[in-house]
């Protein structure tokens, strides 16, 4: 069994999808918080300069995604095959395409959110949209079972921002039977399963 040390700071962010894995697989990790004023101090000790880090028995994995997709395979949320797991991320990276928009470094707080309202009313409907193309009549987005795209999903729409929530009401209201968003709140709902291991 391996030693897990997951390092970010004191936020969900980026570090947030590792956090969800690993609640759902029921794995042990050791997650180290950074507090802002200490991260002038740390930054030159961490690879790349940036966070999260995970380090596996001493060896440091920098990169949210890089992270993530180590443990989905580890956990079995990967996809069963080689081919799933390349369908797999060609999602995810979808949904990281629309997360990088969200402007994170914008110090102003009246044009933050107004830019973030922006992208969840504009570009969200179309990544709903899109998504629900990609789930068609099936029920999983991947395969037979849960693919890691899922935690994501959660984590990028639903709870990182409130209005990705009115967005999948909008949805709902428009389209009652609505698949995929079925899918979403689904896992919504339960996200007490989630928050009860990542915020202890």
């Amino acid at each position: 069994m391996y030693n897990y040390k997951l390092t970010y700071f004191n936020m969900r962010g980026r570090a947030e999808l590792a956090r969800y894995i690993f609640a759902y697989a029921g794995m042990k990790y050791e997650d180290i918080r950074v507090e802002w004023k200490d991260w002038p101090e740390i930054k030159q000790t961490i690879p790349f300069e940036k966070l999260p880090i995970m380090e596996v028995d001493g060896i440091i994995i920098p990169q949210s995604l890089a992270i993530a997709r180590y443990l989905a395979k580890e956990t079995g949320l990967a996809g069963a095959t080689s081919l799933e797991e390349a369908q797999t991320d060609a999602l995810v990276d979808c949904m990281n395409d629309f997360t990088i928009m969200i402007p994170w470094n914008e110090k102003n707080k009246e044009v933050k959110e107004k830019q973030i309202e922006e992208l969840f009313l504009i570009h969200s409907p179309v990544l709903m949209k899109n998504l629900t193309k990609a789930l068609g009549e099936k029920t999983w987005l991947v395969g037979e079972s849960v693919s890691r795209f899922l935690p994501i999903l959660i984590h990028k729409v639903l709870f990182e921002n409130k209005q990705a929530v009115l967005t999948a009401a909008l949805i709902q209201s428009s389209q009652p039977k609505h698949w995929f968003y079925g899918r979403c709140m689904f896992f919504f709902r339960h996200a007490s399963l989630f928050s009860k291991y990542v915020y202890m």
